[in-house]
């Protein structure tokens, strides 16, 4: 007669399977990237003048570097950024201050603010693309749900995340598509644009109709049960992040209540 034994916990094994972080901002906790993201466009957006984008500017920019990930965080920022800080210039230089009347603006004053426009702008983008660029979406859900936010508010959020990338990936499969019925995207940056102008409306239909079937498709799994799932893997979580993602949500309530104090300017 034999004894039925208890299944042994298959977490060590999983744990061994775990992939290998290419970099060391890839082994940090996803929890901890999210945060970190979340302080320095806080800190980027909120704190006035020049000090809260160049500090957020090195923030994101150690942390691009560590990530090794520069590059593709750089372009688009710039490719944003640069044009709307010189249209902020010009607007100061030709339409003068609002303070002023009809006084120009000095040269010195609109390039300094057509920078703090270049550096809030591009600085915010980068932290963005640089999350949803070393980030796993599923493995976010996971530690988010370990940490008790339903599954409903976790998809939601992953889904939004994900919207620019996978609108940006549709639009290539379509013009792709379209190219071989004979459609030109060629001429320049103006005639690409135009020809990809068509294109946008139907491609964020199809994002928002691939967002409800994933929305049915939870569903058809029992998202809406009550109670916690019984996770068999998570992602690590040092007791040293953990301090770190305390320090960041001081850093961001004392930074906003600052702020709306007037401590800030």
């Amino acid at each position: 007669m034999t004894t039925a034994t208890r299944p042994q916990d298959p977490s060590p094994w999983l744990e061994r399977i775990r992939p290998v972080p290419a970099t060391r901002y890839d082994a940090l906790n996803p929890s901890t990237r999210l945060v970190l993201g979340l302080a320095t466009a806080v800190v980027d957006l909120v704190v006035p003048g020049l000090a809260g984008p160049l500090v957020a500017l090195a923030v994101a920019g150690i942390s691009a570097l560590v990530a090794r990930n520069v590059a593709r965080v750089t372009r688009p920022a710039l490719l944003v950024a640069v044009p709307l800080g010189i249209l902020v210039v010009a607007e100061r230089l030709l339409l003068g201050s609002r303070s002023g009347g009809a006084a120009a603006a000095s040269p010195l004053d609109a390039s300094l603010l057509g920078l703090e426009v270049l550096l809030r702008v591009g600085v915010l983008i980068a932290t963005v693309l640089l999350f949803a660029d070393t980030t796993d979406g599923r493995v976010l859900a996971l530690d988010l749900e370990r940490r008790g936010i339903s599954r409903r508010l976790t998809y939601g959020t992953l889904s939004v995340l994900g919207l620019g990338p996978a609108v940006r990936a549709r639009i290539a499969q379509i013009t792709a598509a379209q190219r071989a019925r004979g459609l030109r995207v060629g001429g320049g940056p103006f005639a690409a644009f135009r020809a990809r102008l068509p294109l946008v409306f139907p491609t964020l239909v199809s994002a928002l109709g691939d967002f409800a079937e994933g929305s049915l498709a939870l569903e058809s799994r029992a998202s809406g049960r009550h109670g916690a799932r019984t996770l068999l893997w998570w992602p690590p979580d040092r007791g040293a992040e953990r301090a770190l993602r305390w320090v960041l949500a001081a850093l961001i309530l004392a930074v906003v209540l600052l702020r709306l104090a007037g401590r800030l300017g």
